[in-house]
């Protein structure tokens, strides 16, 4: 059977925090399956996402040996739920970079 995505995935295993759910404050720790440049594949173990809502989003990147710590701040929708596995498609519409060092980050209690 052939790949028939319009972008590639990687398979990334990273800390996403849900900061927000249908604009109400969330704070729900998931983790990656898989990125693309259109959206990520989370674990919902617990299936709290639900299709069609808005969610806000933070995406860690490995801190690098300079200790600068990379958080990819998402806007996006929930487009689609596995109960089976137990994951959640998330689309990336809108995203920023946010840089701190990784000692700052752990202080305030990330």
């Amino acid at each position: 059977m052939s790949e028939k995505r319009r972008t590639k995935r990687y398979e990334l295993q990273l800390p996403v925090e849900v900061i927000r759910v249908s604009g109400q404050p969330a704070r729900w720790s998931l983790v990656s399956i898989n990125i693309s440049s259109r959206g990520v594949l989370v674990m919902d173990p617990e299936e709290r996402l639900r299709r069609g809502q808005a969610v806000e989003f933070l995406i860690r990147l490995p801190t690098g040996s300079n200790g600068i710590e990379v958080l990819v701040h998402c806007l996006g929708n929930v487009v689609r739920c596995d109960a089976a596995r137990k994951a959640a498609a998330l689309t990336l519409q809108r995203y920023e970079f946010l840089r701190s060092p990784a000692s700052a980050a752990a202080a305030a209690g990330r």
